[in-house]
């Protein structure tokens, strides 16, 4: 239906625009005020699509009474009709916002249905098109980044966001007008200036660091974002200006390749959304969409919870209907499949009386869980250590008493007594083969220092083997030694010895079926260095994996059978010894690490 206010102290022509509305179609609803007092107290009431206002009317003309009104009806549409056409009155209805003036001639009742149906059209473009400038706005105003608006022409900024106006230090008039260029120190302009050339061809560029200054000669570094937005007769760039002056140490480190943000709402890394009441989506960003297996303009209007988490109706926790419901933020932390997702909701005002949205923000932090279990993990590793440590000192007691106990026996039983010496010489064997056992442990376990000695690198690798042979026996494993004797080295014995187990223990965890691993220790003829060749016949590397391996906590193991420590740690004891660690790996043949080591010159 449209809702009609006619305000008409005429009783005639009321009833006659009433009677031909009502014969041209249904969907009018007329109501007639017959002054301005009852106008007043209509528009009070309820709203309405249109209001059809006589001019001369008994207490005050018709644009007088639409001054009086305009705060209460707001954008609503005014018809303005006259008993004679006068042009001054016709300029003043206009300047006043009146969407069409008509002479109540014989003519104007077949041409009022049409005005008033265009009026109400006309009405519900200008109420989208002003929610839509005013979301945007928001996003531009709100936004973390400083944003500018540049003229592709002259470069001149054309617009400002706040965050802009308190980096450079300057009013928005300040910035108007002015040339980016002017901002940037005079060492770099020309680096910008390329930039700025270049986006008109590419649509988009990146500048990782630029050094800029402010309106006061203050220098701050910023990584700028350019896009170009072509908008006929002129085209825009758009400029996305990120202060990095005290994380550039830190983005150096570890976000190098990390994509920039994006313009505006799509720039933001994070899956972020905007929905209303019904959970349908009003917005989405890229990031959202790609993680949706979509675009963004085919998932508006469709259901939060059946695109993003493929269910039938809203989530037991869904922090929107909280937000909904209090009007304030609202935070989670949940599981979907594999990953574990952070989701914040957070309160938007609506665009008009009757609708309210609220901003989702969804943060993927399966890998830094995971990071933090692997810790723990480890930590729990090294209380093992040393308490197998301990242990290891305790044991040492009842195995002297048994070899004082066996020497004793050994003394006192008569030489004829074959039987008994053979099983007390096997006592004796097994004695000193858990002394040897614990010797190992202890020297492993023990806190390492940083002095290096000269070392044979066979004799490390030999204790290195012998506390974890029955666990390679338990798998299945056959061991295969060939040792190139003498391997010295200048080497820290502790660390190498770290570096070794940790080596052995990944080949023994790649055979999980049993399986050979050759160790092998040669001079290369070339280089001249020591090479230690650890070949296992097991699952092998994916390539795509190889150039992580030596990453820190990256691991394709299970959670609980692998930290992704152990190859970075020994990786890292190897090149503080000015060494090395090749790999060569074939999926299903089998992987060979090489550790190659300077070699000591033993004449």
């Amino acid at each position: 239906m449209i809702h009609i206010l006619l305000v008409e102290d005429d009783k005639d022509q009321a009833e006659i625009i009433q009677a031909h509305l009502a014969r041209n179609a249904e969907e009018f609803q007329l109501k007639h005020a017959f002054n301005t007092s009852e106008a007043l107290r209509f528009i009070k009431q309820q709203a309405f699509d249109t209001i059809i206002l006589d001019y001369n009317l008994p207490e005050m003309t018709g644009l007088e009474l639409l001054e009086f009104i305009r705060p209460e009806i707001k954008d609503t549409p005014i018809i303005l009709i006259t008993g004679a056409g006068n042009e001054v009155i016709a300029v003043q209805a206009m300047k006043q916002g009146v969407f069409d003036y008509l002479v109540k001639d014989k003519d104007y009742f077949k041409k009022l249905p049409l005005i008033i149906r265009n009026s109400c059209e006309k009405a519900i473009l200008q109420r989208q098109l002003r929610q839509t400038r005013q979301r945007y706005a928001k996003l531009f105003q709100f936004s973390h980044d400083a944003v500018l608006i540049l003229d592709s022409r002259n470069l001149q900024i054309v617009e400002a966001n706040m965050r802009a106006v308190e980096l450079f230090a300057a009013t928005q008039h300040e910035l108007q007008n002015n040339s980016l260029l002017q901002y940037c120190d005079a060492s770099m302009q020309k680096i910008l200036h390329l930039a700025l050339g270049r986006v008109c061809e590419n649509q988009r560029e990146e500048i990782d660091c630029l050094l800029m200054q402010d309106g006061h000669g203050e220098h701050w570094e910023t990584e700028i974002t350019l896009n170009l937005i072509e908008d006929e007769p002129v085209t825009f760039i758009q400029c996305i200006l990120r202060d990095i002056t005290e994380k550039r140490m830190l983005q150096r480190q570890i976000l190098k390749s990390k994509k920039r943000l994006q313009a505006l709402f799509d720039s933001v890394h994070d899956l972020i959304s905007v929905q209303d009441r019904n959970y349908s989506i009003v917005m989405v960003n890229n990031r959202f969409a790609e993680w949706c297996g979509g675009k963004p303009e085919k998932l508006i209007g469709q259901k939060c919870y059946l695109t993003y988490f493929k269910r039938q109706e809203p989530c037991p926790e869904c922090p929107l209907s909280e937000t909904f419901a209090s009007g304030a933020d609202k935070f989670i932390e949940t599981q979907f499949g594999d990953d574990i997702l952070h989701i914040w909701a957070n309160p938007m005002p609506g665009f008009d009386d009757n609708q309210q949205y609220a901003i989702e923000h969804v943060r993927i932090v399966t890998e830094q869980k995971r990071m933090e279990e692997q810790l723990i993990h480890s930590e729990k590793l090294a209380t093992i250590g040393i308490l197998s440590s301990g242990i290891a000192h305790e044991l040492r007691n009842p195995l002297n008493i048994i070899e004082a106990a066996r020497y004793y026996l050994a003394d006192v039983i008569p030489q004829e007594q074959t039987d008994l010496h053979t099983k007390l010489s096997i006592i004796r064997v097994n004695i000193q083969r858990s002394s040897k056992i614990i010797s190992n442990l202890l020297e492993f376990s023990r806190k390492s220092n940083v002095e290096r000695q000269e070392a044979d690198l066979n004799y490390i690798l030999e204790s290195t083997l012998s506390l974890i042979e029955k666990e390679l026996r338990h798998r299945n494993i056959l061991i295969s030694k060939n040792f190139s004797a003498p391997v010295i080295s200048q080497v820290n014995s502790d660390g190498i010895r770290h570096a070794f187990l940790n080596l052995i223990m990944n080949a023994m965890q790649a055979m999980p079926e049993g399986g050979e691993l050759q160790v092998r220790t040669f001079i290369d003829d070339l280089d001249k260095n020591i090479h230690v060749e650890f070949e296992d016949s097991g699952v092998g590397i994916p390539s795509k994996n190889l150039k992580h391996i030596f990453t820190p906590f990256y691991t394709t193991k299970p959670i609980g059978e692998g930290t992704g420590l152990g190859l970075h740690i020994a990786n890292s004891i190897v090149s503080h010894h000015d060494g090395k660690i090749d790999v060569q790996s074939e999926e299903k043949k089998g992987t060979k690490f090489t550790v190659v080591l300077p070699a000591t010159d033993c004449n």
